[in-house]
């Protein structure tokens, strides 16, 4: 035990550890940096203060033992306690009383303190000096407050609010008039203030006073970010951070983010936005996914660590004003782990786009995900995304989409809820995945009309029918579609969207377009019988013809790669295989001739038939085909070649028999008022 002469040396240099020695029996854990910060803001010569600390923090504890020094030190003239109640500021004036009286070092130190006859009662207490220590309850009549011919020039006012008074207007209204008409101008005109609250509403009185000129603002939070970034107990010998992660997350699940967000983290701007999404707002709606354009998004966290943010994913799908969530998750992923998540999200909900977050994307992503796209043989559709600058509106948007009950869950989602409830503290990360449903949320699709009906399983080739393969190529991809056109049916069998050049990727095409339709035909039809056997047997106006036309499939090329000037090589590259081509027609027209298709039945099915491995054309036709900002044009984009060089190549189908027949261009010729009109003269032939 240090002696008295050293004690009342160490008060006045190391407050923290005075008050340790000085006052042991209320010391259970060790002090932290944030109590000598503290204790430095009490003794400090401001004025007016108000001090935030979260619940346990021990600052009313910390207070009275400085008000005990104070006593001793003839700091004060005449101190007044204020609590939410008389009998709650009247334990602070006891507590201070108990020490004065019963602490031997104190007594070493400075001696008795109390006058010999003085007045000592629950709420007041005369000291030697002519100095008195009053408790008083908030909202209390004070006015002509007086003792031993001084007014008091130390007010520690100390969570003087309920939660009666602070939860209305009303009654925040009512203590700040007591504060500032009432306490003040019966206290000293320099008398010091210590206002102390753990926060209990964004618009509390304590928060009121600090935007008031004059006065100051202490927060302590009960965790703190570190030099390095990590998150760190404000004080952890009594609070470690598996405690606080432990009780936060207990929090949040309750949905009593705000709170944790108000009391524990003194952060009355977070507790403005919490409460943003209840419980009453997640909507579990058990579905299954069918037909459904399908979006995804990963926002990747930018470092690996068990105090680093989580890597939050989010698959969605926008069915007219309705937002249905397939999953979501939040975890914490090295890059490898996810961009095998990617792809694995990929092969279950085949989704239109997979967005990346741009940085990430940038930095290691592509690479990463091109590795994979190569070891997997399959192509993925994904785009960079650019971060949003505020991370709390960007999320805040949703809000709108909940309340309103236009999100749905196809299932329950554990994570996705509880950071929805516990917003805007962290982790957030699957919500703010989510947010992006409204940066890629599609345009009108093209195509309004397909629905499961036209996903065929199993589609097999029609034997002894051509094949078409519609190609195209334009912004770095090169498409194509294998498919047929059978009794008003159309079959698309296959199809490839593949970034590069066209004379990189047409050879492979070609190669596996031939092996898709290679069972059609080289299959050998028995004799078709003849005479009598002939009558007998039913005819079916869909048999096939009796002879397979064997050779490879045609290639047919939207008109503008016929252009001398502005083709990119697609022509040159087919004809180097070489390849027979066709030019296509009017893509305008094509595109109404599959609309109409879509809409059409044949033999009980559905006029257009796509294979379900046909993975692009039916994530273009389900949503990925859609307008561009402009609200007309196709949004540019692998979707839009794919289905530009389809449209093109069912753009024949317009032209007329004539012109079927003769297999060339009409000879269009100009009259002198400048109108056109088809000439009788045959067209010249182009050689290609």
């Amino acid at each position: 035990m240090i002696d008295a002469v050293a004690l009342k040396s160490l008060i006045r240099s190391d407050r923290v550890r005075a008050h340790e020695e000085l006052f042991r029996g209320w010391h259970e854990n060790p002090s932290c940096e944030a109590h000598k910060d503290l204790l430095d803001a009490l003794w400090s010569e401001e004025q007016r203060l108000v001090i935030l600390g979260f619940r346990g923090f021990g600052k009313s504890t910390l207070t009275e033992e400085m008000v005990t020094i104070a006593t001793g030190e003839f700091a004060f003239r005449c101190c007044l306690f204020i609590g939410p109640s008389e009998e709650r500021a009247a334990e602070h004036l006891i507590a201070v009383k108990t020490e004065l009286k019963q602490n031997e070092q104190f007594l070493q130190i400075y001696g008795d303190q109390f006058e010999t006859d003085g007045a000592d009662t629950q709420t007041y207490v005369q000291l030697k000096g002519r100095r008195s220590i009053l408790a008083m309850g908030c909202g209390q009549k004070i006015r002509g407050l007086k003792k031993s011919q001084a007014r008091p020039d130390l007010v520690i006012v100390d969570d003087f609010e309920d939660e009666d008074n602070v939860l209305t207007v009303e009654g925040r209204r009512r203590m700040v008039f007591w504060m500032q008409r009432t306490l003040r101008r019966a206290c000293h005109p320099q008398a010091k203030y210590r206002v102390e609250a753990t926060v209990m509403h964004p618009e509390c009185v304590p928060l009121q006073l600090a935007k008031l000129a004059g006065w100051k603002i202490r927060r302590y939070p009960v965790t703190y970010r570190d030099e390095q970034g990590h998150e760190r107990s404000t004080w952890a010998a009594r609070f470690p951070m598996s405690l606080i992660e432990r009780d936060r997350e207990e929090a949040r699940q309750l949905g009593d983010a705000v709170g944790w967000a108000l009391e524990m983290e003194c952060d009355e701007t977070a507790a403005q936005e919490a409460g943003s999404f209840n419980s009453s707002h997640i909507r579990v709606v058990p579905q299954e996914r069918t037909w459904q354009a399908v979006y995804a998004m990963y926002d990747p966290a930018r470092t690996i660590g068990p105090r680093s943010s989580t890597t939050g994913k989010a698959v969605w799908s926008w069915i007219g004003c309705k937002l249905v969530v397939w999953a979501s998750g939040a975890e914490r992923w090295l890059p490898e782990q996810i961009v095998s998540d990617i792809f694995d999200v990929a092969e279950v909900f085949d989704p239109v786009w997979v967005g990346f977050e741009e940085d990430g994307l940038n930095e290691w992503g592509r690479a990463l995900i091109r590795d994979e796209e190569r070891r997997r043989r399959v192509a993925l559709a994904y785009r960079g995304i650019k971060a949003p600058r505020d991370k709390r509106q960007f999320i805040l948007a949703l809000e709108k989409y909940f309340s309103a009950g236009e999100v749905e869950f196809a299932c329950e989602m554990p994570e996705l809820r509880a950071q929805l409830l516990g917003f805007p503290r962290p982790p957030i990360d699957a919500p703010n995945a989510l947010a992006y449903a409204l940066l890629l949320r599609p345009g009108h699709p093209i195509y309004d009309n397909f629905r499961d009906e036209h996903v065929a399983v199993n589609l097999a080739p029609v034997l002894y029918r051509p094949f078409y393969i519609a190609v195209n190529a334009k912004d770095g991809w090169v498409t194509a579609a294998l498919m047929q056109i059978f009794e008003g049916q159309i079959r698309i069998l296959a199809d490839w969207c593949l970034d590069g050049l066209p004379e990189e990727r047409v050879a492979g095409i070609q190669v596996e377009a031939q092996m898709a339709a290679a069972g059609a035909r080289t299959v050998q039809r028995t004799p078709q019988p003849r005479g009598w056997d002939a009558l007998k047997m039913p005819f079916d106006p869909r048999d096939p013809p009796l002879i397979a036309v064997k050779g490879a499939p045609v290639w047919l090329v939207p008109g503008w790669h016929y252009d001398r000037w502005l083709n990119v090589g697609l022509l040159q590259a087919i004809n180097h295989i070489p390849g027979s081509s066709r030019r296509g027609g009017e893509a305008q027209a094509g595109r109404e001739v599959l609309r109409e298709a879509l809409a059409r039945m044949e033999y009980g099915e559905s006029a257009v038939q796509v294979a379900e491995n046909a993975h692009w054309t039916l994530r273009a036709l389900a949503g990925g085909y859609c307008r561009g900002r402009n609200g007309i044009d196709p949004e540019t984009g692998p979707y839009a070649v794919l289905l530009g060089g389809l449209e093109a190549a069912l753009g024949v189908a317009a032209i007329s028999v004539e012109d079927e027949e003769e297999e060339i261009e009409p000879n269009w010729a100009f009259d002198r008022q400048g109108r056109r009109y088809r000439s009788i003269m045959p067209a010249k032939t182009r050689v290609h």
